[in-house]
């Protein structure tokens, strides 16, 4: 019925409650300060007057404030369209008015919620009432407690989202194109629905609609470090390494991750840009000295740049079987080439192409090496395998 009002005022006329009780107690305590009253009327009764009731008032208003200012960021919208946000509203409601029984109970003078009238009962004078109310106080502080731990979550059930199970990722696009199809859905929800399925394409290998849902998804929320990362391996996929690096760029700036780093380096790496490469794989391993992908892609850095002793301290933390094998094998396969070392490079190279027949990279530098050598026949027949996997990806992209 309200869905055209934005939460953020939604959240406000929610901090405004809760900023009354103690504004008004504030505006009480100043205009009845005692050293101001009129001297020709009888003294007024100054017993509710508490210097730290003032302080606690106060500093609840700046809170208050602080988080009236948090609601109007990005981060705070995203927080009020997921499936969190109202137990946490239902949840600090329930304990506020658990605080508010206890203290009253202390006081002796209470006031019932949600009555429609503000009207305060004594424990001394209205035992009944006084009873009455503080018990309906508990009961409703009890109940918003329990709502907030049984809430159903909003979003279970939604079968927009991804998994590394491929046999789920039809129906999964279903979902996503399901409920991207309801005309009332939020902007930030339509953007977490456009980001989870830029995930499912691009785990599909489906590059360009991957990149258009990512791009969408920014569009509302621009600062979002997981969305930016994700189309930074789109591009990366896509072979446009600047803007993977612009992507990711932008990510590192919001959050700290290695994975990004590490990403951004090997972006770097195929741009030819070793330098800024070893600064993140370097970044990456002062995070996690056991990061045997970032000290061995360092290494193939290395060799780039024909530092072989540095190369091979990286390379050592590789061996035969483990993932980052063929990195090393293609680093010393440069390291090789820089010595002359044709027939060495062409090994370490065969031995790469034994794990991955589809290393374009490893097929280029062993049909030069044959070059070098006067294998010609074999330099050709390379050099065509890597012109047909160039193709493949190029019809891949398209």
């Amino acid at each position: 019925m309200f869905d055209f009002i934005p939460i953020q005022l939604w959240l406000i006329a929610l901090l405004g409650l809760f900023a009354m009780p103690p504004t008004r107690y504030v505006w009480r305590h100043l205009s009845h300060d005692a050293r101001s009253r009129d001297v020709g009327r009888p003294p007024e009764d100054q017993s509710w007057r508490s210097e730290r009731r003032l302080y606690l008032s106060v500093a609840l208003l700046v809170a208050l404030v602080a988080a009236g200012i948090f609601i109007l960021t990005p981060f705070a919208e995203r927080f009020a369209q997921s499936a969190a946000f109202w137990p946490a509203i239902l949840g600090t409601l329930g304990s506020v008015t658990i605080g508010s029984v206890v203290k009253d109970w202390r006081d002796g003078r209470v006031e019932p919620l949600i009555r429609g009238v503000s009207t305060a009962y004594s424990r001394e004078t209205q035992p009944r009432r006084y009873w009455a109310s503080l018990g309906w106080n508990a009961v409703l502080g009890v109940g918003l407690l329990v709502a907030s731990l049984t809430m159903p979550d909003s979003r279970a059930g939604s079968g927009c989202d991804y998994s590394d199970d491929e046999a789920t990722w039809a129906s999964a696009l279903q979902a996503c194109d399901a409920e991207l199809a309801d005309p009332d859905i939020g902007a930030a929800e339509r953007a977490t629905l456009r980001a989870s399925r830029g995930s499912i394409h691009y785990m599909m290998g489906d590059y360009p609609r991957a990149l258009a849902d990512y791009s969408a998804a920014l569009k509302v929320d621009p600062a979002n470090p997981v969305t930016l990362y994700n189309r930074a391996l789109v591009h990366g996929r896509m072979g446009a390494d600047a803007l993977a690096i612009k992507d990711l760029d932008a990510s590192i700036a919001l959050r700290h991750d290695d994975d990004a780093y590490h990403d951004r380096g090997l972006a770097h790496l195929n741009l030819n840009q070793f330098d800024a490469a070893i600064r993140d794989f370097t970044t990456v391993i002062a995070r996690d000295p056991d990061h045997r992908f970032a000290r061995v892609n360092r290494g193939f850095a290395h060799a780039m740049l024909n530092r072989a002793a540095l190369a091979a301290r990286d390379f050592a933390a590789v061996r035969p079987g483990d993932a980052g094998w063929p990195v090393a094998l293609r680093g010393r396969a440069i390291l090789a080439m820089q010595r002359r070392d044709h027939r060495q490079a062409i090994e370490h190279l065969t031995a790469a192409l034994a794990i991955d027949p589809a290393d374009r990279f490893s097929l280029a530098v062993r049909g030069d090496a044959y070059r070098l050598i006067g294998e010609r026949d074999k330099a050709i027949a390379d050099h065509d395998r890597l012109k047909a996997l160039a193709e493949q990806a190029r019809q891949r992209r398209d």
